[in-house]
């Protein structure tokens, strides 16, 4: 990442620092024990590329010689030579060894990627960068996205208040410092309302790159006047800074927010006080760290498909084993230096002038992009129109107990496996369903012909949502008035008690009015179910200690256990396992997270709960499969279907009569 220092500015500390991000970046995505913080690697980089990008645009402003064509055209040569390889690449081997639906979804990233702007479909579907279980092959261009939008926007926006100051470079800095101001408060803002957007947009990342271009402006100005023993304590302090957030940090810190304030001011301080003599030289300017430094841009770019590519071919099932993702990220050096020598160095100078070293690049890009665009979607929806099933119909979906596996995916299967998501078992009607992101308030979604039956509340996330189809066919028969109180993303139970997990302000409040709502409109019966997938066993028991009593009295409360996880997804196997979908199953034993169903018998003897345990209709003695007979048992990896859902009412109703106050 990051782009190509200056000949005449070559700042051989800052090589050995971009060797430090590199190396933070590839062990935390190998996933090595306490280095949960690992992915503060990105930030150093954003600063040291503001940092280079601004000193570069201000020098050439002060001599009069900045040019648009020719800066774009440079940006071009240095990132996207390495990126579109890369990409392509990845697009062939995926295209070569992964199953069709997950082949989809790479195509359809790729032509974002190919757009230079992942990061916005990132930020769209709320992805979790920080503990994704099914990342994207090209998760990693988020920020190669962000860095390509500000390279669009700051020359912009620094050549017009040049000009417009009448060429003072101070006005360049105040216009710097305001921007970075509002940026930074933007992100702190985002992060707790809607963290994905606050993670993957430019407006709220752009102070980060902003830190080093004020850097870089303050340089421009004025040499920094301190012997080399202030310089010295001032890299090992930031330094110190560096690794402490990078061991301290892990998934639940709330980020980027003023978390990521340290690592870009750490950053900031490593730059703004070298380059370094002694003990801080020799560590950040040694050879090795300036040979890493030199390849970190194309070690980034390969590190994470080499991760990626051998768990998506498998549909994620099996994940990597520690030693093979640390094995996996050191091959990532030598085939850095492989681009690096081979493809970036090659394409970083011209190979004409004049207008044609300005124009070439740039069509070349527009071409490139549009090209790998076009033909991810052209596969992408090739693979809509495919017949993933083995070709002949599979028996009928027979209800029962300790089920077996479909022995073929079947041409008869109730959806398509293209059409898995409209297998979402969620309560029907227009916003009956919240989402995380959500700012609504929670909607009276009612159901039922009769709403003098039993009055029965349905309250969680979307582990309590799956559950609504088939209630609503109970519902519909008139045998209880449904009420659903869901939100998918929000667990009815407070997971923040324990201090180790994070809760977004909108989840509170909505935890909060739901509470509410059913005091006023006492139930008879509340079914409560939440994933724990997310959470912690001591959370979950704290929370739902702490949520129990506040509920009406009156009610007669049932505990729904919840449903196996799968390791991967288990429709993307299905595509790749037509003739023996019993590999997609997951062990009853490897499908529970433990020490949860230990959390469940305390709160059911302590409380005088009723259990609602439907385990031995989704598995058997010893596997969970996500297809029987003609139809998905699980739409996803951790979800029922409707359809199973809806197959599931009569055992449902059976399960309410007998929790259901005596008339």
């Amino acid at each position: 990442m990051g782009t190509a220092t200056e000949p005449q500015s070559f700042r051989p500390d800052i090589q050995g620092l971009r060797a430090v991000a590199v190396v933070l970046v590839v062990l935390y995505h190998a996933g090595l024990p306490l280095l949960g913080g690992g992915y503060i690697g990105v930030d150093v980089f954003f600063v040291i590329s503001g940092f280079l990008i601004t000193g570069h645009i201000a020098r050439s402003l002060q001599r009069s010689e900045f040019s648009f064509g020719s800066f774009y055209a440079r940006r071009v040569r240095r990132i996207l030579p390495a990126s579109f390889a890369v990409l392509i690449a990845s697009l062939v081997i995926a295209w070569l060894v992964v199953p069709p639906l997950e082949l989809a979804r790479i195509g359809r990233d790729a032509a974002w990627t190919a757009l230079y702007v992942p990061n916005l479909l990132f930020a769209r579907e709320g992805t979790d960068y920080l503990a994704s279980s099914e990342p994207s092959l090209f998760q990693h261009y988020w920020s190669l996205g962000i860095e390509e939008q500000f390279y669009l926007l700051w020359p912009l926006i620094l050549w017009a208040v040049y000009r417009l100051a009448g060429r003072r470079i101070g006005a360049v800095l105040w216009t710097a410092a305001i921007l970075v101001a509002a940026s930074f408060a933007g992100s702190v803002v985002l992060t707790e309302t809607q963290q994905p957007w606050a993670f993957f947009l430019l407006p709220t990342r752009a102070w980060e790159l902003g830190v080093g271009g004020i850097i870089a402006v303050l340089l421009a100005r004025r040499e920094l006047r301190l012997g080399a023993r202030a310089r010295s304590w001032i890299g090992i302090a930031g330094l110190l800074v560096l690794l402490g957030a990078a061991l301290l940090f892990d998934h639940t810190t709330p980020f980027p927010s003023y978390w990521a304030a340290v690592p870009v001011l750490a950053t900031a301080a490593v730059i703004l006080a070298g380059p370094y003599e002694g003990a801080v030289g020799a560590l950040l300017q040694n050879r090795a760290a300036l040979w890493i430094g030199a390849i970190s841009y194309s070690v980034y770019l390969v590190h994470w498909p080499l991760l990626i590519l051998p768990q998506a071919a498998g549909a994620w099932m099996t994940p990597l084993e520690l030693w093979q993702s640390l094995l996996l990220g050191l091959l990532a050096f030598p085939l850095g230096w492989l681009s690096y020598r081979f493809i970036e160095t090659p394409f970083r100078r011209p190979r004409s002038t004049g207008r044609r070293a300005v124009w070439l690049p740039l069509a070349s890009a527009v071409l490139a992009s549009a090209l790998v665009a076009g033909v991810s979607v052209v596969g992408m929806r090739s693979i809509a129109s495919a017949e993933l099933h083995a070709g002949e119909p599979a028996p009928a979906f027979s209800l029962s107990e300790q089920p077996v596996s479909a022995p073929i995916v079947g041409s008869n299967l109730s959806v398509r496996l293209q059409d898995f998501q409209s297998e979402k078992a969620i309560p029907s009607g227009r916003g009956c369903n919240l989402t995380v992101t959500s700012s609504d308030p929670p909607p009276a979604c009612t159901y039922g012909s009769d709403p003098d039956a039993p009055s029965v509340a349905l309250v969680g996330d979307s582990h309590a949502a799956q559950w609504a189809p088939g209630l609503e066919e109970i519902a519909d028969a008139g045998d209880i008035f449904l009420t659903a109180h869901v939100r998918s993303g929000c667990t009815i139970y407070d997971r923040t008690l324990t201090g180790e997990l994070t809760e977004s302000r909108d989840c509170l409040s909505w935890k909060d009015d739901v509470i509410e709502l059913l005091h006023e409109e006492q139930p008879e019966v509340i079914l409560i179910a939440n994933s724990v997938g997310q959470t912690l066993p001591e959370a979950y028991d704290l929370g739902m200690r702490e949520l129990l009593p506040e509920l009406p009295e009156e009610s007669r409360v049932v505990l729904i256990r919840d449903t196996p996880a799968f390791p991967g997804d288990p429709m993307a196997c299905l595509s790749g396992s037509t003739g023996d979908p019993d590999a997609c199953s997951v062990s009853r034993e490897d499908g529970f997270k433990p020490g949860f169903r230990e959390v469940d018998d305390g709160l059911l003897a302590d409380f005088d709960l009723v259990e609602f345990d439907f385990t031995d209709y989704v598995c058997n003695a010893d596997s969970c499969p996500p297809i029987q007979g003609d139809v998905l048992v699980f739409k996803d990896s951790h979800h029922i279907s409707q359809t199973f859902s809806r197959e599931m009412a009569p055992v449902l109703a059976e399960a309410l009569a007998e929790a259901l106050p005596a008339p």
